[in-house]
């Protein structure tokens, strides 16, 4: 694997005889630990990765990338090695779901290469993404949208150490997320399912529903009891939701 594999990708349950190597993208202001423990959940011939974004854990020296095209573009090249003799699918969280479409068009219109899958969850599909301006406010008012949507623990939350470390990834990350503009693009030819929470405050049922249109391959749709993150109580549905999609069985 290469330097920019090392740099951007964490590997916690390494299945070298996979067939299939899912890379999962985080939330704004999450990291590649939030999916530690997938890949012991996955069957083996799944090996799962996790991206790890700059400005937090072991990148916390440098700089956040507060501009989607970049960070698509980087994450893109980060991951062409894993696609080598393999297929691969992409994952990705509320922000890390819009990340995972731009990469998948990148992959798919860009390189020519075949997407096994895009799993998008927590977020409204392209045409129904909407901006904002919580980058531009207070610390405070980004810490209140963290304790809102359930995003990190109460521990977390009162301690003001961990507050200092985590507002700099936080605020970039909104910055990238809310001033993201998707290009008209042709549809993805891969299959899409789209995951979501039933009492998420954000994101509604025909937000996800609207994702079908943006591939001609097949689409489908779960929803599940919670809200933003809904998927920390639901793993094993989201778990079968990926066997499913990706065709193998636990």
């Amino acid at each position: 694997m290469s330097n920019l594999v090392d740099q951007w990708l964490r590997c916690f349950h390494p299945r070298p005889t996979a067939r299939v190597r899912l890379v999962c993208l985080p939330h704004a202001s999450g990291n590649a630990l939030f999916y530690r423990d997938w890949g012991a959940l996955l069957p083996d011939g799944v090996e799962t990765w996790a991206v790890q974004y700059p400005g937090r854990l072991d990148r916390l020296s440098e700089p956040c990338v507060t501009d989607m095209d970049e960070l698509a573009d980087r994450v893109t090249e980060a991951l062409l090695p894993l696609t080598r003799n393999t297929g691969v699918a992409l994952f990705g969280h509320s922000m890390g779901a819009a990340v995972a479409y731009e990469v998948t068009r990148r992959l798919e219109h860009r390189r020519g290469l075949a997407v096994r899958h895009l799993f998008v969850s927590a977020h409204p599909s392209p045409a129904r993404h909407h901006g904002g301006d919580l980058h531009l406010g207070s610390d405070d008012a980004l810490w209140d949208e963290l304790r809102r949507q359930d995003a990190t623990s109460a521990e977390t939350l009162d301690h003001p150490q961990l507050r200092s470390l985590i507002m700099p990834a936080l605020r970039g990350d909104y910055q990238l997320i809310e001033t993201w503009r998707p290009a008209p693009a042709p549809p993805l030819s891969c299959p899409v399912t789209a995951l979501g929470g039933h009492d998420d405050p954000d994101v509604d049922p025909a937000d996800l529903a609207d994702w079908a249109r943006f591939t001609t391959g097949r689409y489908r749709q779960l929803v599940r009891p919670g809200g933003h993150f809904y998927l920390v109580d639901e793993l094993d549905a989201v778990v079968s939701a990926l066997e499913l999609g990706l065709g193998v069985s636990g």
